[in-house]
């Protein structure tokens, strides 16, 4: 199995040169993020209502670029009715609106990188509306002959469009931060974070999995990825020989997001293809309800057993992977299954499906 450069890179800089296979054959099979993280949002407010309406502005924005796209399809194309382009971006500014409702009233400057994405959807909403007045009023007929005004206007609008959905994006990735376990909660069940953040992406090329599962993520409306890793309190990562017998030392968290639950569906058929093209065995286990499905491999040789938790409710998955010293295969021990039932409760909590 080829591992990412990125992977080794991780696995060198946690284990201080330590070569551990079995413990980062999770994180290839799960694939790492790239982009470092922005700072964790606000865990009150209805998330589950935050999720949808962010969830309906999505597939409005989608549907508005398909539309505008296809009104421009040569050098001297214009948009065919500014009228209904300014109603489209209203009911845009509507659907923004609803989702800000479920924020909670005070964020403080812990949360900017919310504000900004926020911030930045109005101004290219703005932009957007700023150059469907001037087109419908005929404002740029003439005025700006040597480049064709109107033409800049529709190309203007489709523009904004296509950069509104990317700070949507990449606020709904932000707001991911909120599903983390807690400090208090980490205490609890005996682990660390080994990054302050985590690792964000919204491109499928930087997600690090083979091509096959790839192309799943790029064509099924993949949104974002939020990734944390811990490892147990107490226990040098770096040296496996020395980690207690029986209980998992390193976990891998991972929250997908995608457009659709169908799309959701589709990537997670995808990613069970792919483990079990490496050799991951399935294991049952329903400590987690609805949606779960555990994997695990224990390559030859090797005493670290590797188990991946998947959950997929709506348009989320859910994957937590474990590298444990001498877990008997076949069941989830203990800390892993403790560690996955705090996650998906904190999860849950802000916006996660229940069922």
């Amino acid at each position: 199995m080829r591992e990412p450069l990125v992977i080794q890179a991780f696995v060198r800089r946690l284990y201080r040169g330590v070569t551990l296979l079995a413990a980062f054959i999770a994180l290839a099979a799960l694939g790492t993020a790239l982009t470092t993280a922005g700072a964790r949002t606000p865990t009150t407010g209805n998330g589950t209502a935050r999720f949808a309406d962010l969830g309906d502005l999505n597939n409005k924005l989608a549907r508005a670029i398909m539309r505008v796209e296809g009104e421009l399809p040569h050098a001297n194309s214009i948009v065919e009715s500014p009228g209904r382009e300014l109603r489209a971006l209203n009911d845009l500014e509507a659907t923004k609106l609803r989702a800000v409702g479920q924020f909670p009233d005070v964020f403080g400057l812990p949360y900017s990188e919310t504000f900004t994405k926020l911030s930045c959807i109005d101004e290219k909403i703005k932009v957007g509306r700023i150059a469907m007045l001037e087109l419908e009023h005929g404002v740029l007929k003439g005025a700006l002959a040597s480049v064709n005004g109107e033409r800049y206007a529709s190309k203007l609008l489709l523009l904004s469009l296509e950069s509104a959905k990317q700070c949507k994006d990449q606020l709904e990735v932000e707001l991911l931060h909120t599903f983390d376990v807690t400090t208090a909660e980490q205490m609890e069940v005996g682990v660390n974070q080994t990054t302050p953040t985590g690792t964000d992406t919204t491109n499928p090329a930087g997600l690090n999995v083979p091509p096959p599962l790839e192309h799943a993520y790029a064509t099924n409306g993949f949104i974002g990825r939020h990734e944390q890793d811990y490892v147990a309190t107490g226990v040098d990562g770096g040296h496996p020989d020395n980690w207690p017998k029986g209980r998992n030392v390193l976990f891998f968290d991972v929250f997908d997001l995608l457009n659709s639950t169908t799309g959701a569906q589709n990537v997670e058929k995808a990613s069970e293809t792919n483990l079990e093209s490496q050799g991951f065995a399935p294991v049952p286990d329903t400590s987690l309800g609805s949606g779960e499905k555990v994997f695990q491999l224990q390559p030859p040789g090797s005493p670290l057993l590797s188990t991946i938790i998947y959950v997929q409710r709506g348009p989320f998955i859910l994957k937590i992977a474990g590298s444990c010293n001498g877990c008997t295969p076949g069941s989830v021990e203990s800390s892993l299954e403790t560690l996955a039932q705090a996650q998906l409760a904190q999860a849950v909590q802000n916006g996660f499906p229940a069922s």
